[in-house]
């Protein structure tokens, strides 16, 4: 028991240490934006092509004209992801916007485990909000990986083969235009998420 909780607290530290260092890949010194969003480089994001939790190939490319948001986690997560998810699907709801022109990307970050199925049965409890869980084999997933700066970090497996994923806690945004315009730190889900919504319904 005592070995699991070390290993989760390590896990918690390392998710933030993993978040200082994506954004200090992506942060510039740029006015405007709500107040509960890290104002990001409105860049071109390039496109990728993966699995998604129906079996289906998917290409982020097909999203243009949505509102997107990136996020980087696993289904047997048993804090972030979940909370993620819920903040989301309940901006959907309060937010009162349609549902098909904002979607939330969930990438694996355990291709290991992740199956379609998994990501489905996963996914299905969050109906407010468009969720599209998305895996692939370990290198289709670096590569999307190595593009968004996420090190996904596996724990040793335990007696039954249980383990967990360090991973990034940070919610990507972006505009119609998919370029990259905000980030959204675990502190600030409840905030943030709306508000990115919000904003870039209307701007």
């Amino acid at each position: 028991m005592k070995k699991i909780f070390l290993v989760v607290l390590l896990s918690v530290i390392a998710s933030f240490i993993l978040g200082f260092i994506v954004f200090s890949n992506f942060v510039v010194n740029r006015p405007a934006g709500p107040a509960s969003l890290i104002t990001l480089e409105p860049v071109q994001v390039p496109d990728f092509t993966l699995t998604d939790h129906n079996g289906n190939r998917f290409s982020l490319y097909s999203l243009r004209g949505k509102i997107v948001l990136l996020f980087f986690g696993y289904t047997n997560c048993p804090d972030y992801c979940p909370l993620v998810l819920e903040v989301y699907d309940s901006s959907m709801r309060s937010e009162r916007v349609e549902r098909e022109s904002v979607a939330l990307l969930f990438i694996s970050c355990d291709p290991e485990r992740d199956t379609p199925e998994a990501l489905s049965r996963f996914l299905s409890r969050y109906r407010f909000g468009n969720v599209i869980g998305l895996t692939g084999s370990p290198e289709e997933l670096q590569k999307v990986w190595d593009e968004y700066k996420v090190r996904p970090l596996p724990s040793p497996k335990d007696e039954k083969g249980f383990y967990v994923v360090v991973h990034p806690t940070n919610v990507y945004v972006l505009d119609r235009d998919l370029r990259l315009r905000f980030a959204v730190t675990f502190e600030n889900l409840s905030e943030g998420i709306p508000q990115a919504i919000r904003y870039l319904s209307t701007n």
